[in-house]
């Protein structure tokens, strides 16, 4: 899990401004022979 924030250009009079939040997980790890599956959100 993890949060961005980015804030460009500040200078200018209307600065660009981001933000993020994401996450990741592994599923069926014991279930799967070969490996898991990876899921992003």
């Amino acid at each position: 899990m993890g949060v961005n924030y980015r804030n460009q250009w500040a200078t200018i009079p209307v600065p660009y401004k981001t933000m993020s939040v994401f996450g990741d997980a592994q599923l069926f790890r014991d279930r799967l022979t070969y490996g898991w599956v990876g899921l992003g959100v």
